[in-house]
């Protein structure tokens, strides 16, 4: 068993119930095989010759990373999610599990968003690189499947929290940038925190152990490429997903909203009748999600780079 991204967010988490249940895993290392280089992709599976692939390699971040680097963004992502299904193709690769993004989704679709809808319409503008570039991935397990039967399972998940995520300003996305902001105001005495847009977008959030959890269920019984959502069907307002971070990080200043910035998609959550019927719904609450999550940064807020600017998303 072969898995892409085990040194990222997901991956740090997933690895370890794949050992206890008696896998034999190779994590790739982009030190070893860059997986958007053909070569290095072709000397992976001729090396590794795996039989199932789970595949969570991404280049990603918040919204002002993705905007800035829209093009390398595409580029990595399409490249990696490409040659690896293409080399898997030809070296008979039982399965795939592969984990998709709510950012495929258009910009104007209605919530919750059906997996009838993939693709349909375009992603939105501030995340559209990464969008198009996971429904490409979509796209191509299908075409593969009906040409070549490649089992491919593709999760299209919301987004996901926990310990782990990236905290490091540039790439931190709304969770982790709030939390270390909160922590910092709070430890610093800050009277006010400054947030992006207006907060009134609903957004769902995904705490990361729901998601491993979803990954090995769907991967053992699904066999198709079509799109399964995984939300966890509780959608909040960002207004007050930031009022319960600053809670339950014990900060008391001010939250002011910058409506000078973007505020992203209004509405933007899954319909999660397919998840809810193959037993993969989420369990843990943002209440719990959250406090395990700052908690765990108290731990290690150390490690996490040059302060957080007051102001970002």
């Amino acid at each position: 068993m072969m898995l892409t991204g085990g040194g990222g967010f997901v991956g740090r988490h997933l690895a370890p119930p794949l050992k206890r249940l008696g896998a034999e895993l190779f994590i790739v290392r982009k030190s070893e095989y860059d997986l958007t280089r053909e070569a290095d992709v072709a000397r992976l599976f001729a090396e590794k010759q795996p039989q199932v692939v789970l595949h969570l390699a991404a280049d990603v971040g918040g919204i002002e990373y993705v905007r800035s680097h829209g093009g390398a963004v595409y580029y990595q992502n399409t490249m990696m999610n490409t040659l690896l299904l293409e080399y898997a193709r030809r070296s008979s690769v039982e399965k795939i599990v592969a984990m998709s993004s709510v950012n495929c989704y258009a910009h104007d679709a209605s919530a919750p968003f059906s997996e009838r809808a993939v693709f349909d319409g375009s992603p939105d503008s501030s995340m559209r690189s990464y969008g198009f570039s996971k429904r490409m991935m979509i796209l191509q397990s299908q075409l593969y499947y009906a040409q070549h039967a490649l089992q491919t399972v593709n999760l299209v998940c919301d987004s996901i929290y926990g310990p782990h995520d990236n905290f490091d300003y540039g790439k931190a996305r709304v969770i982790p940038a709030n939390i270390r902001r909160c922590v910092e105001a709070q430890a610093a005495d800050a009277p006010e925190i400054i947030v992006w847009g207006t907060g009134a977008p609903t957004r769902d959030f995904v705490y990361v152990d729901d998601v491993v959890r979803a990954l090995l269920i769907a991967g053992e019984h699904i066999s198709t490429p079509e799109p399964v959502n995984l939300g966890t069907g509780h959608p909040v307002r960002l207004r007050e997903l930031i009022e319960t971070i600053a809670q339950l990080s014990g900060y008391k200043g001010a939250v002011t909203w910058d409506r000078t910035k973007p505020d992203g998609q209004i509405e933007r959550y899954l319909d999660v009748t397919r998840a809810t019927e193959l037993g993969i719904l989420p369990t843990t609450t943002l209440q719990e999600g959250l406090t395990q999550t700052i908690r765990w940064y108290r731990t290690n807020a150390e490690a996490k780079g040059p302060e957080m600017p007051r102001s970002i998303l």
